[in-house]
């Protein structure tokens, strides 16, 4: 370890992989002390400075990211006839692209976790009146260590994007509507951009509830059915999905990694308070700034650690989103008496978007922007 560190060659994330190894080394040798190492590694290490390795010369952060208004093309953008993809793998990739840029997914974990949900119907929960649907992490929040480790229930939750406030449902028998290409035999009616329906008829093409097998990353075969598997690489489609909607070209494509960093993104957008977006990410408020929402202002009081059950509370920022695209059932928004006065003034010029969008928390027109 001593020789290593005189060399000045490894950066200090490489040093601090050298150190794991030795200390596995250790324990695979009988070491004494629960998660301990050998004492010249130890003595070592306390000259360690991390100013003092090399700089790395690549990075493994996200650098492409969707901006809001690329997250408004893809999602805003219905199925057609002439779209590239057929329509049972369009919105396959609408709820992959979903779960990965508006709610945040980690690109491994997490979506293994949510994969794995379709072990059992009961992963899965739904008000389709009231327009959400949510499924259950296998193994509960992600990067827990220790004896918190798979002890954090947690959910992914989705919200209605249909105009005008209320869900509206595919038939439920549209799913014999559907030929071998994966294209309805009919028109379609109701809002392919909304990836409650999008799940509905997916699931409608799965297999009987009862048997515990609706799977959110269905994988659609070339035969023009569902099988058991999903698909390989969920991230990678998602992107393909906002490539084909137009949000991004083949040549300047996301990142597979930016799901976390897009939540963060459009969250600052649109001043998502850290206590509404705590129910997505789950993150302490130190680690969320520091790393994500740099902006976001801390609330002193919330101290809270695991998920609301609620969906009122679990998704309101989900809601939000939705108001953004002009989706979704809109967030009631109480005004104190001068905020009314000043919210008549601005209708009273003629100004009803703009008090409108002051209202929801909406970026007005300049700052609904990807600068």
């Amino acid at each position: 370890m001593w020789k290593i560190w005189m060399k000045r060659g490894l950066t200090f994330p490489q040093m601090l992989t050298v150190r794991k190894s030795l200390a596995y080394a250790y324990e695979l040798t009988g070491g004494p002390i629960p998660k301990g190492n050998f004492p010249g590694v130890n003595r070592a290490w306390e000259h360690v400075r991390e100013e003092k390795c090399v700089e790395s010369s690549t990075t493994t952060l996200p650098q492409r990211i969707p901006t809001l208004n690329e997250l408004k093309r893809a999602f805003t953008k219905k199925w057609s006839p002439q779209h590239q993809w057929c329509l049972m793998r369009y919105l396959q990739g609408l709820v992959q692209a979903g779960d990965l840029f508006i709610f945040g997914l980690r690109s491994r974990e997490d979506i293994g976790r949510v994969k794995k949900s379709g072990q059992k119907s009961t992963h899965h929960q739904h008000n389709w009146k009231r327009g959400w649907q949510c499924t259950s992490f296998i193994g509960g929040r992600a990067k827990l260590s220790g004896a918190k480790k798979n002890t954090r229930p947690w959910k992914i939750w989705r919200r209605c994007h249909c105009p005008g406030g209320k869900h509206i449902r595919p038939p439920s028998d549209f799913c014999k509507e559907i030929n071998k290409e994966g294209n309805p035999k009919v028109e379609v009616k109701w809002n392919t951009t909304c990836p409650l329906a999008a799940l509905e008829l997916i699931w409608q093409l799965q297999r009987k509830p009862s048997e515990g097998h609706r799977r959110c990353y269905g994988k659609w075969l070339p035969s023009g059915r569902y099988g058991t598997s999903n698909t390989g690489d969920v991230a990678e489609m998602a992107i393909d999905w906002m490539i084909a909607q137009g949000a991004c070209s083949e040549e300047d494509c996301y990142d597979t990694n930016a799901g976390r960093k897009s939540l963060a993104r459009w969250c600052e957008t649109l001043r998502i308070p850290y206590p509404e977006s705590f129910h997505i990410h789950g993150d302490l408020y130190e680690v969320w700034a520091q790393n994500y929402e740099t902006e976001v202002v801390k609330t002193p009081n919330f101290k809270r650690r695991t998920q609301s059950t609620d969906p009122k509370i679990a998704t309101i920022a989900l809601r939000k989103f939705a108001n953004f695209l002009g989706r979704g059932k809109k967030v009631k928004v109480q005004l104190s008496k001068k905020n009314r006065y000043l919210h008549a003034i601005l209708v009273d010029r003629g100004k009803v978007e703009l008090a409108k969008k002051i209202r929801q928390g909406l970026p007005s027109d300049d700052e609904d922007s990807d600068e």
